[in-house]
């Protein structure tokens, strides 16, 4: 998102243009001003609005635009106030570019106590095209602000960072990262930001050695962060903490890894979570925890050496994981209430399912249709049910149920079977259908 504000009409307004060696530097105090730097060549240029030696802010209504074609750019902006704007722009080669929303501090040292920290409804926007690119953006204010961080990288050793905090509310950051040697980060409310809300992140890489990182913590509220990786060495890492969390992460191909946390350990915090993980291709590996409330989990990884663990802790539990061929693995653990887990692992791989569920409304499925299989499901209390089929190769199976409504049904059709069912208490009931090759089977139901 490329937005240019060279026309801005202001009450103040300062435009430097420069070639080769160049540097600049503009200092603004007072509202409604204008700041636009346009360098081509060996660029340099700082923009400060707003003064951090008093306890007003004295710098509402700016805009800052500086514009930096060719060679070493550098440009860094520093408002202090609400209501303004800064968007950076370089073209090309050792691009670095920050910006600075808010804060100032003094408190004590030289007896001024000052603590602004003012930062609310602002906006920032970097885009670099190509080169050593780095971008960071920071945020922060006492009061409620609408900031939203918007960073674009197209080539080269991009790294983006965000960072929203002090009291966040409203905020939104988006990075984009085309190619090269990708890193983005952002952060929504954590060190500060006790009342965080509204928050979205959404990061966007496309090609080369991908990570992108996104945490929403401090009782974060109707979080969101949405993470899309195409191709390369990714990775995506999301921690979120409490209330109407989302966590989605698309990685499509090369040596994928997902993590996404929701715990909201907080205050208590915790609520309608939800984690998505699809990983199409090569080395895929994720890991989803939530601590408490509406949990949903589903992860679903298409092709090589995936694996797969879910951990869910209290309340309307769920999961499901779909993996297909390879070397699948999967592990579900979830402890109260309405629980239920499919696995469901297709085809020729190396499969492994193992399912734990504590207490409430158990209820279990795995099917894995063909290679080296194996599937523990214990389940310990209440309305219990599993059922359980695997198709071809090397079968194993072992169920273990403790009390109330227990139901195992079994099928494995070929190859080197063998079942073990294990049912403790109230209305056990099991049927095991072994059909080809070494079956075996034991069951034992008490009451």
């Amino acid at each position: 998102m490329r937005k240019l504000i060279f026309g801005t009409a202001m009450c103040l307004m300062t435009g430097f243009t420069f070639a080769q060696s160049n540097n600049s530097t503009v200092e603004q105090v007072g509202n409604d001003n204008s700041s636009s730097v346009d360098q081509s060549g060996s660029n340099l240029a700082t923009v400060n609005q707003g003064s951090d030696l008093t306890t007003q802010a004295y710098s509402n209504n700016n805009a800052t635009t500086i514009l930096q074609i060719g060679t070493s750019n550098v440009a860094t902006a520093n408002t202090i106030g609400d209501r303004n704007t800064i968007d950076q722009i370089q073209d090309g080669s050792g691009n670095t570019a920050t910006a600075k929303q808010g804060s100032a501090r003094d408190l004590i040292p030289g007896l001024g106590i000052f603590q602004v920290t003012k930062s609310n409804d602002n906006a920032i926007d970097q885009f670099q095209e190509g080169n050593g690119n780095t971008a960071t953006a920071d945020q922060g204010g006492l009061g409620a602000g609408m900031n939203m961080i918007d960073q674009d990288q197209i080539g080269d050793e991009n790294t983006a960072t965000a960072n929203q905090n002090a009291g966040a509310s409203n905020n939104m950051i988006t990075q984009l990262q085309t190619g090269d040697e990708n890193t983005a980060f952002a952060q929504q409310g954590s060190g500060g930001g006790i009342s965080t809300f509204g928050n979205a992140i959404d990061q966007n890489q496309l090609g080369n050695n991908n990570m992108a990182e996104a945490r929403q913590l401090i009782t974060s509220t109707n979080s969101t962060a949405d993470q899309d990786q195409e191709g390369d060495f990714n990775n995506a890492t999301s921690v979120q903490q409490g209330d109407n969390n989302l966590v989605t992460q698309t990685q499509t191909g090369n040596d994928n890894t997902a993590s996404a946390r929701q715990d909201g350990t907080f205050a208590g915090t915790s609520f309608d979570n939800s984690i998505t993980q699809t990983q199409i291709g090569d080395t895929n590996n994720t890991l989803a925890d939530q601590t408490g409330d509406q949990n949903n989990s589903e992860q679903d990884q298409n092709g090589t050496f995936h694996k797969s663990e879910v951990f869910q802790n209290g309340t309307r539990n769920t999961s499901r994981t779909n993996q297909s061929a390879t070397n699948n693995s999967a592990y579900v653990n979830q402890i109260g209430i309405r629980n239920v887990s499919n696995i469901n692992q297709n085809t020729v791989g190396n499969n492994e399912a193992i399912v734990n569920q504590d207490g409430d409304v158990n209820r279990s499925s795995i099917l894995q249709k063909g290679d080296d299989n194996f599937a523990d499901t214990d389940q310990s209390g209440r309305a219990n049910r599993s059922n359980l089929d695997q198709i071809g190769a090397h079968n194993i199976s072992m169920t273990m149920q403790m009390g109330e409504g227990n139901i195992s049904l079994l099928m494995q059709e070929g190859n080197e079977n063998m079942s073990t069912v294990n049912q403790n208490g109230m209305m056990n009931m099991s049927t095991v259908n072994q059909l080809g090759n070494m079956n075996t089977s034991t069951v034992n139901q008490s009451n």
